[in-house]
């Protein structure tokens, strides 16, 4: 998310508005815990966070490509929430690894040696997938755990602090 949360403060939206997918991602996180969310409350946040992915046109203005894909990765994992189907939460998975790719083929074209540039965007690359598969793994984990919901507490944790710090790698190396 800190790509909308950049995204916002450049735009000047209003504190509801720039926290609208992380509000949506804690619905998320607390129906998963076990927290009852009503599905009519959460077809609503589905219908304003699709209404707040910034247009291309938006995003070009302001310079944060990446502030789209948050956006669609959040709506996509609320679907998923609502549907139960891993296909839709693949997507919201997909668009993560489409904004790191389109990152690192930004970085590229700034370098004029493109071989360090290879390296350097191979390993975050690289750092997203394994991320990801650790994310499956530690819920696969947890389905027959008894402490599934210290699990998830623990995965929601270092979900917020990977999102953080997706793009943050020497790309000089």
């Amino acid at each position: 998310m800190p790509a909308y949360v950049r995204y916002s403060i450049k735009c000047r939206l209003d504190p509801v508005s720039s926290g609208i997918y992380r509000s949506a991602l804690d619905t998320i996180w607390r129906a998963l815990l076990g927290e009852e969310q009503s599905s009519e409350a959460i077809k609503a946040m589905e219908a304003e966070c699709l209404n707040s992915i910034p247009s291309e046109d938006d995003w070009l203005r302001v310079g944060e490509p990446y502030s789209e894909d948050a956006g669609a990765a959040a709506v996509f994992a609320i679907r998923t929430l609502l549907t139960c189907d891993p296909n839709v939460a693949i997507w919201a998975a997909q668009r993560v690894i489409d904004a790191v790719d389109d990152f690192v083929a930004r970085v590229e074209n700034q370098k004029s040696d493109l071989g360090s540039s290879m390296l350097s965007s191979q390993a975050l690359i690289e750092k997203e997938l394994a991320f990801q598969v650790w994310i499956v793994k530690q819920l696969e984990d947890s389905l027959d755990s008894v402490n599934w919901k210290a699990a998830l507490n623990k995965l929601r944790e270092r979900a917020q602090d990977h999102t953080s710090s997706v793009f943050e790698i020497d790309m000089n190396e």
